[in-house]
């Protein structure tokens, strides 16, 4: 049986084609390019559907580069723009709302998220005050409470423990591991900035409401990402997705892993269940 990539590009219309193939070439030429292009065609959990729309929109957006600006036509950003459109459209993850979910994050974004908790215009102001030490955990945790979920960004990645997650659990998989161990298992290499060597490291443990429906990872979800690996399972039949990891745990089996939208502070749409860990640096 045809894998969905095959049915999309075997079905696009004659000048579709000609701009997709041409996307292909020059996405090729940037670094990691043809990882990502491996990638779309290893996409099994977009429907035929939104796989058949996104791939034509990549096509169309490329070719609209072209006709009006060739010689600083973008492949990467052709992408990446498609991408912001079909963000959370892979089936629902299996994931029970009871299961505890962990987010990994740099120190920077952190900290952006403990100034939307206590309401602060300096993040670095409301960090020192956060973690003053005549604050006791108990107060830290109800400023949690009325956080928001990592305002700079839409799209928020998290794995969870395997065992009973369709039934709830509150295990973390990664417990004691350091910041490098962690990443690893998580496919998150240090040449992307936010995991960069001599980052601090942190871990988030929390859940969204049931407001904030989990997915399974696309290749919509991941954008220009090469270290993304798409769910190998049918969209029919998958759970969730899998990390893919790199360094000391490459050709080991990745964490379970879901994506879910970010949610605004002042709405009851998440809670974080402890505090932030801090995981060490890179």
């Amino acid at each position: 049986m045809s894998l969905p990539y095959e049915q999309v590009y075997n079905n696009f219309t004659d000048d579709l084609k000609p701009a997709f193939d041409r996307w292909c070439e020059d996405a090729k030429r940037i670094e990691k390019g043809g990882n990502v292009i491996n990638n779309i065609k290893s996409e099994r959990q977009l429907g035929i559907g939104e796989f058949t729309e996104f791939l034509g929109c990549i096509a169309r957006s490329y070719q609209d580069f072209l006709s009006t600006d060739p010689q600083n036509a973008d492949p990467k950003s052709a992408y990446e723009n498609v991408c912001k459109e079909y963000r959370f459209q892979g089936k629902k993850s299996q994931v029970s709302i009871s299961t505890i979910l962990h987010h990994v994050l740099n120190e920077k974004d952190l900290k952006e998220i403990i100034r939307d908790a206590m309401d602060y215009d300096d993040p670095e102001e409301a960090w020192d005050d956060f973690w003053n030490e005549d604050i006791s955990n108990e107060y830290r945790m109800e400023y949690l409470a009325d956080a928001g979920f990592y305002p700079p960004k839409e799209t928020v990645w998290a794995y969870f423990n395997e065992e009973d997650a369709e039934e709830g659990t509150m295990v973390d998989p990664l417990v004691g591991k350091n910041a490098n161990e962690c990443c690893a298992k998580l496919g998150l290499p240090p040449e992307w900035n936010k995991y960069a060597y001599g980052e601090p490291i942190w871990k988030l443990h929390y859940s969204p409401s049931r407001a904030i429906p989990r997915h399974i990872p696309t290749i919509a979800d991941a954008e220009w990402n090469p270290y993304f690996q798409p769910e190998a399972e049918s969209r029919e039949n998958a759970k969730w997705g899998w990390t893919r990891p790199l360094g000391t745990h490459r050709g080991t089996k990745g964490m379970p892993e879901a994506v879910h939208r970010a949610w605004k502070s002042g709405i009851e749409q998440g809670a974080f269940y402890r505090l932030p860990d801090r995981l060490g640096e890179r």
